[in-house]
């Protein structure tokens, strides 16, 4: 469970991280200003960064949707490991 709540806590880091960059990025290319766009942020220009904003985003939603995954299995393999899944099928055979 550490592995999955730490997965979760860096997904959100990464998500945001990743928002951050890319809206400020699609902001800075349509404020107007030419020089903006025409000036480097940390070594890129917008569109490169707009690029890194969008892939960040990606790779937050895609860690976070694994860590559902995660979730779900956990849930799914405790429900099969505590008996609950083997009284649920006596029920439906002898009711």
């Amino acid at each position: 469970m550490f592995f999955t709540k730490a997965g979760r806590i860096i997904a959100w880091i990464v998500f945001v991280f990743g928002m951050a960059v890319f809206t400020s990025s699609v902001a800075l290319a349509f404020s107007g200003n030419e020089n903006y766009a025409a000036v480097p942020a940390y070594g890129m220009t917008i569109g490169q960064l707009t690029n890194v904003g969008a892939l960040t985003l990606l790779l937050g939603v895609g860690l976070g949707v694994l860590i559902e995954i995660s979730c779900s299995l956990s849930a799914i393999k405790e429900y099969h490991t505590s008996g609950t899944l083997a009284r649920d099928l006596e029920g439906q055979h002898h009711g």
